[in-house]
């Protein structure tokens, strides 16, 4: 007998059927709870958020780097000013390939492998991805040139018209005024982020650098709207920079000339004071060195010549020749001041000094020549360990008369015991 046949069970499929349709419309309603609730959260809730992200994207502020201030001389003659420039920028916000880019800088400019690296240190010191930074100083026209030409493989790159220091008299009042230079690592972590926003450069030293916060004025901004590739739509807000306030030295670039002259071509310095006020007229150091060579950045083997040089241009030998010789004492110069207060002395009359040291061993004593109060003072100075006997001959070229004073002083006490002899 043949088996039987199973009926389909209708009724028990269609109980599977709703059961599966409710818990695909459970799971549907859950989802579609979930994507409005998430909606309302970053919609509503998180509104004030990404609006200000959003806005953060579009909408950027560029600093202004102020107008550095001026240095002049007693007479209005310009020894530190600012010439405009074409300069090389790259923002590291609007690159696609930093690396890249900045070979291909290099490979189109035809730049040393120095520049190169150069470079990465320049963007390993930038603070803000959508600030310029200065790549490359003082572009030709050829250079300028072939940046255009190139400009659809360089997104991030503009050449810009920037102020760079400049120095009319080149080496003549370099170790007084000093230079400016590229702001290091180190620099960068003391200076104020905000006032430096966007400058490249500070004093480094002489006037430009302990004059730096007068100098270098105060930063303005502008508030710019950009598209997608970062280029500049319109600007919403501007605020001027302001310019670094100008400094009128009391150098006098004729006795500087002048004492340049005097020195010639031999290794020394020459300071000139005004006695009367303490204000230095003249500053000279020799040898010297262009300070332009720092400004937008000396080459090494620029640098490796002055900084190997037997002759040590970039020290001066005004103010940092004390750090390797003993200073002289001050007690020397009270007794010429007080004889020439007393003497009849007249502007053509000179006082020569001639020290004695006696020691236990044989003395030694070192020549030193300095201009005090229109005199002309020679002095051999030394250290006694007993008393010092001194002899000063003071002659006028109106007479024929000479006086001769002899003083003795002791190491121990500032007491001076002095006679006068004239001669027969």
């Amino acid at each position: 007998m043949p088996e039987a046949i199973p009926i389909k069970d209708h009724e028990k499929e269609s109980r599977l059927v709703n059961k599966r349709l409710l818990a695909c419309a459970v799971l549907v309603v859950a989802i579609t709870c979930a994507l409005v609730a998430r909606m309302y959260f970053l919609q509503v809730v998180e509104f004030d958020y990404h609006s200000t992200v959003s806005e953060n994207n579009r909408v950027h502020v560029l600093p202004i780097t102020p107008t550095r201030g001026l240095i002049y001389d007693r007479n209005g003659v310009v020894l530190a000013d600012n010439r405009p420039s074409f300069n090389l920028t790259i923002t590291r916000e609007r690159t696609t390939d930093l690396k890249g880019e900045l070979d291909t800088v290099v490979d189109l400019l035809h730049l040393p492998p120095e520049d190169r690296t150069l470079f990465d240190k320049e963007m390993k010191q930038a603070r803000h991805p959508f600030v310029p930074v200065t790549l490359f100083y003082e572009l030709t026209e050829e250079q300028i040139a072939v940046l255009a030409v190139n400009e659809y493989r360089l997104p991030g790159l503009d050449v810009e018209a920037q102020f760079v220091r400049h120095y009319p008299l080149g080496a003549h009042f370099a170790h007084s005024i000093g230079y400016v230079g590229r702001i290091n690592e180190k620099e960068a972590k003391t200076l104020d982020s905000v006032e430096y926003r966007g400058t490249q450069s500070i004093g480094k030293t002489g006037i430009e650098k302990f004059y730096e916060a007068e100098l270098h004025g105060h930063v303005g901004y502008e508030e710019v709207e950009t598209n997608a590739q970062g280029r500049v739509m319109r600007v919403l807000k501007h605020t001027d920079p302001i310019p670094g306030k100008s400094i009128v030295l009391s150098l006098d670039i004729k006795l500087q000339e002048a004492a340049e002259e005097a020195l010639g071509d031999r290794r020394g310095s020459v300071v000139a004071l005004d006695p009367a006020t303490g204000e230095v007229l003249a500053m000279v150091s020799k040898p010297s060195f262009d300070p332009n060579l720092f400004v937008t950045g000396i080459s090494f083997k620029e640098y490796a010549a002055l900084h190997d040089s037997i002759d040590r241009p970039c020290s001066t030998e005004c103010c940092g020749a004390s750090t390797r010789r003993a200073p002289p004492s001050s007690r020397k110069w009270r007794l010429p001041a007080s004889i020439a207060a007393w003497l009849p002395l007249r502007p053509e009359s000179s006082i020569r000094a001639i020290t004695n040291c006696r020691t236990s061993t044989t003395s030694t004593a070192t020549g030193t020549t300095a201009a005090m109060a229109g005199w002309t003072w020679t002095q051999r100075s030394c250290v006694p360990t007993t008393p010092t006997s001194m002899t000063w001959r003071t002659s006028s070229a109106s007479t024929a008369c000479t006086t001769t004073w002899r003083c003795s002083v002791w190491a121990r006490r500032s007491l001076w015991t002095c006679s006068k002899s004239l001669p027969a």
